[in-house]
């Protein structure tokens, strides 16, 4: 009896793996299976980045399942007539090849997360903080002054808010500057 693929934690199992001997290394055409700068540096690795960056277009315009999967396969098979999908064993030590359900993942997630080269990306923003004169600062601490004024009266109520003597020249003028956003 055969089981489906199945994904557990985030790691595919599909199938063994072949372990490869003692003696085995990776070829330049072969594709290694990890996430460390071994992996992404290797010759094989950055050949593979270029026929997702061929197939990408094609790949992204399918509507269905069935024609994502089939432009796969024919990745995977193009590719392993002259290479393997390898992947290191840390506990044994070994090199092993991955079974193709392992390859198919690799293929079509590489597919799918492929970036298109025309879309340009955003570049943030560049903040420039405005600097203010002295002037300008003064009248900020005037008013702020003023507004803490009024509201410890009003907290405190010691005085009937109509006896605040407010100052309206000071705000006129803060609001009549176009160099202070209110």
């Amino acid at each position: 009896m055969t089981s489906a693929p199945s994904s557990w934690f985030g790691k595919v199992h599909f199938g063994d793996n072949v372990k490869l001997g003692d003696d085995f290394s990776p070829n330049k055409f072969d594709i290694i299976c990890g996430r460390d700068r071994q992996a992404f540096n290797h010759p094989g690795n950055r050949r593979f980045r270029v026929i997702i960056k061929i197939h990408r277009a094609r790949y992204q315009a399918c509507k269905t399942r069935d024609e994502k999967s089939k432009i796969t396969d024919e990745i995977i098979d193009s590719i392993q007539e002259k290479c393997k999908f390898l992947k290191y064993d840390d506990t044994t030590k070994l090199w092993s090849e991955v079974s193709r359900g392992y390859a198919h993942e690799k293929v079509s997630h590489a597919l799918r997360s492929a970036k298109d080269p025309s879309m340009k990306t955003p570049r943030k923003k560049r903040v420039v903080r405005k600097t203010y004169t002295p002037q300008e600062d003064e009248t900020f601490r005037q008013l702020l002054a003023a507004q803490q004024q009024i509201f410890q009266g009003y907290f405190r109520d010691e005085t009937p808010a109509a006896e605040f003597a407010i100052d309206f020249s000071l705000i006129d003028e803060i609001a009549s500057n176009p160099a202070i956003s209110v």
